[in-house]
């Protein structure tokens, strides 16, 4: 995951790197030999589904808040990243508000 990530590729683009970039499978670990390549693309999701179904999240934001709390200032206020836009802008042409008004 960590290989995927820095490359920054999708799951398909990373087996076959790893089947032609012998740096990749040595990074990985693995040695596959020549002329058997990984053809199970989706191995990818079963490797990162297997620690996800362990992870127990509760635990874990937990365990982050507490080691974090000290270094947090303004507890008492609440800041949130939002996002928001128009779905419905176009350029307004004359022909477009006329058909608006029209409506």
């Amino acid at each position: 995951m960590f290989l995927k990530h820095h490359v920054g590729c999708s799951d398909r683009k990373l087996i076959e790197h790893l089947n032609s970039n012998l740096h990749y499978q040595i990074f990985c670990d693995i040695v596959l030999p020549v002329g058997s390549p990984i053809t199970n693309y989706k191995i990818v999701i079963e490797i990162r589904c297997e620690p996800a179904a362990k992870l127990k999240i509760d635990k874990a934001q937990r365990v982050l808040a507490e080691k974090s709390w000290p270094y947090m200032s303004e507890l008492g206020s609440v800041r949130m990243a939002a996002t928001c836009y128009e779905s419905d802008i176009s350029y307004p042409t004359d022909i477009k508000l006329l058909w608006e008004a029209v409506e």
